[in-house]
């Protein structure tokens, strides 16, 4: 009588696991670009996997205050400049990823306008070059003055003349993504809002912008400096 052999599952699991589909790599163009502070780009991934494996990625950055990427991959830069790391990691296997560094330069120049002067409480213009009496300095930001994810103020300050004033000191929602105008106030001369009389001269209105970075840590400010004249007789 000849008994029924077993059936053999010896290295069956083996070829199961060989032959399962898989995700084999997962990489990111372009590569080896440098980019400037409140610009964007669009960056693709390119998965290798087998057949009907699913070949989307999710984007993320190392550096959130510094940048940000949406689901499609499209990063968005903003203050402060430094080094950024973006990455890519397979949905079906995170464990296959890939990863790329980027400088974010800054311009150099602060993103703001002087978009006019005028007498306090009216309309009228007045030239950078003859401010007397009370002011109003209207100041736009472009977007990119700002973190990503942070902590920004916006410091002006009046500097010449042996002299060093703070005339505003405001804070901003770090996740504006609009222009933002803001009203600075100037007083020439001593009058109904107290203060003491400027000398006539030479100054600069000087324009920073403080970002609080990740774990408390506080980057450089970036600033714009404009010229103005004190003109009071």
């Amino acid at each position: 009588m000849t008994l029924p052999q077993p059936a053999c599952h010896s290295g069956s699991t083996g070829v199961a696991a060989r032959d399962a589909a898989a995700v084999r790599s997962v990489r990111i163009e372009p590569r080896g670009l440098a980019l400037a502070a409140g610009g964007s780009h669009q960056f693709s991934a390119v998965v290798t996997a087998d057949a009907g494996v699913d070949t989307s990625v999710r984007w993320s950055v190392r550096q959130p205050e510094t940048a940000t990427v949406s689901a499609s991959g499209e990063l968005r830069t903003c203050y402060p400049a430094g080094d950024v790391v973006l990455v890519a990691a397979s949905r079906a296997d995170p464990t296959k990823a890939d990863s790329v560094v980027m400088a974010v330069r800054g311009t150099g120049v602060l993103p703001i306008l002087v978009e006019r002067i005028a007498r306090r409480g009216s309309d009228q213009s007045v030239d950078a070059d003859a401010i007397s009496g009370a002011v109003d300095v209207h100041l736009r930001l472009r977007p990119d003055a700002f973190p990503c994810r942070g902590i920004a103020r916006l410091e002006v300050r009046l500097v010449g003349m042996s002299r060093d004033t703070v005339l505003s000191d405001v804070a901003f929602d770090p996740m504006l993504r609009d222009d933002r105008s803001i009203v600075v106030p100037l007083t020439s001369v001593a009058g109904s809002d107290g203060g003491t009389a400027l000398p006539d001269g030479a100054y600069e209105l000087v324009a920073r912008v403080h970002v609080g970075g990740m774990g408390g840590a506080v980057s450089p400010p970036a600033e714009r400096r404009f010229r103005v004249q004190i003109a009071n007789r």
